[in-house]
């Protein structure tokens, strides 16, 4: 009679010892399960956060009209260029005054007027070099005579721009100008924002 039951007895061994294997596999598919969805939600919470950045930075990026708001309504003010040099790590940029008053004494960068300039990802840049017309040199030191009605050539030369960098999001260059031959304390500032650069 033993024998007869031992196939019986066996199927029924393999049966409850293949069950108990498969209750310990599917407590581990259960536990590892648990861990993957605690890992897909912090994984879902970052991705949220590093796309609510990329999102911050593509709009702050986002190419936008170049501004220049003139020092003055009678004295225009035409950006003609924003040249890169990679090699110095610098940008220039070029530009034309046209005065509409009786002729003007200009400089650029006054003693204790401000000058800030900040490319598109926030870097402060630093201001290196002046030219308004044929004088050029550094902020305090480079003046000309703006006549009437008769355009003049300037630039301006930012330092320590890093490579890649697609525009200067603000400038605020002090200035100060006056009729020439009378000096007035006629402090000001030009401001000039979203300027491409050409690389």
């Amino acid at each position: 009679m033993i024998q007869k039951n031992t196939p019986l007895l066996f199927a029924f061994l393999l049966v409850n010892f293949t069950l108990s294997i498969a209750q310990v596999n599917c407590d581990a598919f259960k536990k590892e399960n648990t861990t993957l969805k605690a890992t897909n939600l912090t994984l879902g919470d970052e991705n949220r956060f590093l796309k609510q950045k990329l999102d911050f930075f593509t709009e702050l990026n986002k190419p936008k009209d170049q501004y220049v708001k003139p020092f003055s309504d009678k004295i225009d003010v035409k950006i003609t260029s924003v040249k890169e040099n990679r090699g110095s790590q610098t940008v220039t940029v070029s530009f034309i005054l046209i005065n509409q008053l009786p002729n003007q004494d200009i400089s650029f960068g006054t003693s204790n007027g401000l000058v800030k300039i900040f490319d598109s990802i926030g870097n402060e840049l630093i201001f290196k070099d002046v030219s308004i017309g044929n004088n050029s040199g550094n902020l305090y030191s480079t003046s000309n005579v703006l006549f009437t009605d008769v355009p003049l050539k300037c630039s301006f030369i930012f330092s320590n721009v890093l490579p890649g960098t697609e525009y200067i999001k603000a400038a605020q260059i002090a200035l100060v100008y006056y009729p020439t031959g009378n000096y007035i304390d006629n402090r000001t500032s030009l401001t000039m924002s979203n300027l491409k650069i050409e690389w």
